[in-house]
């Protein structure tokens, strides 16, 4: 177990250092590209009482996950405390943020609810769900915009438009994915045996079969006990899905607290928040921490029909500041002091044994 996670904590480091990497480039071309000093400027002028806002939307966000993940755990028998659940969501963003396609998250959260005496099966059912709800509301808030409020947010980028339909593409198949599993084991298998055999053929797969229908054998029986909890326990699911419904929503205002902090009011919250909801869709499933580069990129191209050149530039770095660099470094900041009480709690466990 100790060098699993050895192995582990070397991937999670050189992720962040990849990541740092991906932070000065960006910055570099960025600030190649605009004058700095005018976009300090009117950073400087800004309205700090909507800049706090937007900080006390991200932790928002954090306090609905942790909400969610006790609400969950909860009825597995697994009692939590809103503390230990604010602590699992600060460790699942914070590795999320940090990992390609967000994907460090939950193993990290595993473990650590494991250290706290919850189990892997109980934990991974909770989490599983979890996840599969959080994709669900950034597609329900995809499809609303994409159906309502397209014509606010219009774009000729190609770029944007090809990663917006492989967003929606990937998302609906996981989502899709997750409900097949839960109501249909034999159906569930004979697609991933498709893929699988697919991926094989062409390849991509160079690991032993048996291996591989091990791992996903496991990964069936999780999808079991999931549609058993979601069938015994369809009200708390209702109210997970409202949790998630404004901790996705949370992160998502903060562009328009940006805007309102810059002076402007004439932009609607809605068309701010679509910008955020569709950048979103593009860039989460792709293999970079965070969408590095790109989302920023993409935020100031669209803000660029909302703000002039360098206000755009000033909005998309108030906005990422707050939604992503702010919440890399508090998250990563509490993680470290979460560490740091495992440490002393074990340096006394072992002082008391002596």
């Amino acid at each position: 177990m100790k060098k699993v996670k050895k192995t582990k904590d070397h991937k999670y480091l050189y992720s962040f250092f990849f990541l740092v990497l991906l932070m000065v480039i960006t910055f570099i071309i960025l600030f190649n590209n605009y004058e700095l000093a005018n976009i300090l400027e009117i950073i400087k002028k800004a309205d700090l009482i909507f800049i706090l806002l937007g900080f006390l939307l991200f932790f928002n966000y954090l306090f609905f996950e942790a909400l969610s993940i006790k609400t969950l755990l909860g009825k597995l028998d697994c009692k939590t405390s809103l503390l230990s659940s604010i602590k699992y969501s600060v460790i699942d963003f914070y590795f999320c943020a940090i990992t390609p396609s967000a994907l460090g998250g939950q193993p990290m959260s595993i473990y650590y609810m494991n250290k706290d005496k919850i189990p892997v099966r109980k934990s991974t059912v909770a989490l599983l769900i979890n996840s599969s709800i959080y994709r669900t509301v950034l597609l329900i808030y995809g499809i609303v915009i994409l159906i309502f409020f397209r014509q606010d947010i219009c774009t000729n980028n190609n770029l944007f438009n090809i990663l917006l339909i492989v967003g929606y593409i990937i998302n609906t198949f996981i989502i899709v994915l997750f409900f097949l599993g839960l109501f249909s084991k034999k159906l569930i298998k004979a697609l991933i045996n498709s893929i699988i055999n697919i991926l094989t053929k062409l390849k991509l797969i160079k690991r032993d079969r048996k291996v591989i229908d091990r791992y996903f054998e496991m990964n069936i029986n999780q999808y079991n006990l999931a549609a058993n909890y979601v069938s015994k326990h369809s009200l708390t699911i209702i109210k997970v899905f409202i949790f998630n419904l404004i901790q996705r929503g949370s992160l998502f205002i903060i562009g328009y607290m940006i805007y309102r902090a810059l002076g402007f009011n004439t932009a609607t919250i809605i068309q701010l928040f679509a910008i955020s909801v569709l950048i979103a869709i593009a860039v989460d499933t792709l293999p970079i921490p965070g969408g590095m580069g790109l989302s920023e990129n993409l935020m100031i191209m669209l803000y660029s029909a909302i703000y002039a050149k360098e206000t755009a530039v000033s909005a998309m770095l108030l906005t990422r500041g707050i939604n992503y660099y702010f919440a890399i470094a508090v998250t990563s900041i509490l993680f470290i002091g979460v560490e740091l009480i495992k440490i002393t709690k074990y340096k006394r466990k072992k002082v008391g044994q002596k």
